[in-house]
């Protein structure tokens, strides 16, 4: 998130636990930003492991745009 929207953080927690294939945490990391922590039950290389790796960026993309959106 760029700096001066770290208070959206959680809101884009709540965003992305609407996506069906993704567990959702969020914090703030030793930076002293949030961070998105995304994980799911799925092992490294397995079917489908790539695809859904690659489709996480989008995901918090969409809820964060989502986020930003709200009054």
């Amino acid at each position: 998130m760029p700096e001066g929207k770290d208070n959206l953080y959680k809101i884009v927690e709540e965003n992305s636990k609407k996506e069906k294939d993704i567990y959702v945490y969020s914090d703030i990391g030793l930076g002293g930003r949030p961070r998105i922590c995304v994980a799911k039950d799925i092992t490294y290389k397995d079917e489908g492991w790539k695809e859904w790796w690659n489709s996480i960026p989008n995901k918090i993309k969409k809820a964060y745009e989502n986020a930003v959106s709200q009054p």
